[in-house]
């Protein structure tokens, strides 16, 4: 049976962004199944380079799907209110 995912999208860690230069934004998609999709970022409605952001998954749990996808980006992009968004194809 098909069952779309939950995503949900996570802040930098506050103790990230005082210490260094690039912040991490986390994307969970999860509970879907079957195991094909696509997680793909946008930076103020533009698509993100595949090679700022990395995905980690899918994993099997309990006969659904979670992936990871981890998108580096600067801190004065995040501190001045870039809109960022995390895309999931399923």
């Amino acid at each position: 049976s098909v069952k779309p995912p939950s995503v949900f999208v996570f802040p930098p860690p506050s103790e990230q962004l005082a210490n260094q230069e690039t912040a991490t934004l986390t994307c969970l998609a999860t509970g879907f199944r079957p195991r094909d999709i696509l997680v793909t970022w946008t930076q103020e409605d533009r698509p993100v380079s595949s090679g700022s952001f990395l995905n980690f998954g899918p994993e099997e749990d309990g006969g659904a799907f979670t992936l990871y996808s981890m998108l580096e980006v600067p801190v004065a992009a995040w501190q001045r209110g870039d809109h960022f968004a995390c895309v999931v194809g399923h």
